[in-house]
């Protein structure tokens, strides 16, 4: 269920990177100002969050390949934590609530992953 979630949360931020970029980027003051700019976005955001979204979907649906969906959402998801605790030491925590909320989101999906993972792990070497 934990990877259908994440695969339709990826998904959604997917389509609005390859669809409506702005609707991304205005909530936390960062504009979009050029065409490269917009292709740069597109492709992170569009690109490569639908392909997030298309492995964990398969995670979801088969067994064999849920250890590495998980995997993936840990890192990734860990991965963000990471980065906005750097920045926010660096540069000051943002007054903005939506880069708030990403960070509590984002922190709690690694956390929930992670116990995933880790008990699917458990059972696989059970099994064995």
């Amino acid at each position: 269920m934990t990877l259908l979630v994440l695969s339709f949360a990826f998904a959604v931020v997917g389509c609005l990177g390859f669809v409506v970029p702005e609707v991304l980027f205005d909530p936390i003051a960062l504009p979009l100002e050029s065409s490269a700019g917009l292709a740069e976005i597109r492709a992170a955001y569009g690109g490569l969050f639908c392909t997030m979204s298309f492995v964990f979907a398969v995670g979801a649906r088969r067994a064999e390949h849920r250890s590495s969906a998980l995997l993936l959402a840990v890192l990734v998801l860990g991965g963000f934590v990471l980065g906005r605790l750097i920045s926010w030491g660096m540069d000051g925590a943002p007054t903005n609530l939506v880069a708030q909320l990403n960070l509590g989101l984002e922190f709690v999906g690694f956390v929930v992953t992670l116990v995933l993972l880790r008990a699917h792990s458990s059972k696989k070497i059970q099994s064995s």
